[in-house]
C-alpha cells in the first residue's frame, strides 16, 4: 500500500512560466474533459 505524504516546496514562478512557453504541449491541457480514459480500470463498468 502506497505510504501517504506531504511534501513542502518552493517555487520558482519564473522558471515555471519558462517551462511552460518551452513545452507549449501542456499550454491547452484540459483535463476535466478526459472523461472515461482518466477513469481507473476498475471503476469502469463492463
Amino acid at each position: 500500500m502506497p505510504k501517504e505524504e506531504i511534501l513542502y516546496v518552493d517555487l520558482d514562478h519564473d522558471h515555471i512560466l519558462y517551462a511552460r512557453r518551452l513545452h507549449m504541449m501542456f499550454r491547452d491541457r484540459r483535463p476535466e474533459t478526459y472523461g472515461i480514459i482518466s477513469t481507473p480500470t476498475d471503476e469502469i463498468d463492463r
